[in-house]
């Protein structure tokens, strides 16, 4: 009996059409983003470290002989030789890029993360097709961009005049990213002989390693 890959796993996204839908999924990837960083002091009597299971992270003795490797919460059993700096949290300034016109509910528990559950000293927004544009903006004479934002399953189209959105009413939020492509791949060759329109992952898998963008 043949079984269907996609039934063997689950797949989490923390956002949909650019804005973040699942907070608890978010904030898992961004305690694994400290922990890589080796970030240290992230608080663990708050609600999320509560509900998420965070734990205190203990350096172990190094053993005899051993070389002093990386642990799971993202500290070394040695600090001479770890490469990677370590970075207290309460010293820290975090800036996000959002998409325009992201719902203030959404902001207002976005803040609250990051400041009570992590502990950090400062969050900053900004919006993320404004920081495209700015490049654009810097290196040539024009004071004016239109930056065009193609995601997973929406597409931003933003006008800029120096480095700021003209008018909230001139931003366009598109239903259109690469799901559909994907979806697209699907019908296509599924049309002559084999049923692959519940495969997504393997036609991902091959939308991802065959697709290219030109330049030109």
């Amino acid at each position: 009996r043949v079984t269907n890959p996609n039934s063997l796993y689950q797949r989490t996204r923390s956002t949909e059409r650019g804005i973040f839908t699942n907070l608890e999924n978010q904030t898992r990837v961004w305690r694994r983003m400290l922990d890589l960083l080796n970030v240290t002091g992230i608080p663990t009597n708050s609600d999320a470290a509560e509900v998420l299971g965070w734990k205190i992270r203990r350096s172990k003795k190094k053993k005899k002989g051993g070389i002093g490797g990386r642990l799971g919460g993202g500290e070394t059993t040695n600090d001479a030789e770890s490469d990677v700096p370590v970075v207290p949290v309460q010293t820290m300034a975090v800036l996000l890029l959002l998409p325009p016109h992201c719902p203030r509910v959404i902001l207002d528990q976005i803040v609250h993360i990051w400041l009570a559950d992590f502990g950090v000293a400062h969050v900053g927004f900004a919006v993320s097709t404004s920081c495209a544009a700015y490049d654009q903006t810097t290196s040539t004479h024009y004071r004016t961009s239109c930056t065009v934002d193609l995601g997973y399953s929406s597409t931003l189209v933003v006008p800029t005049f120096d480095h700021r959105p003209i008018n909230s009413n001139t931003i366009r939020r598109l239903p259109l990213g690469g799901r559909h492509m994907v979806n697209m791949l699907k019908y296509y060759t599924s049309y002559r002989q084999y049923n692959l329109m519940d495969q997504e992952t393997l036609i991902r898998d091959i939308f991802e390693r065959l697709s290219y963008l030109s330049l030109d």
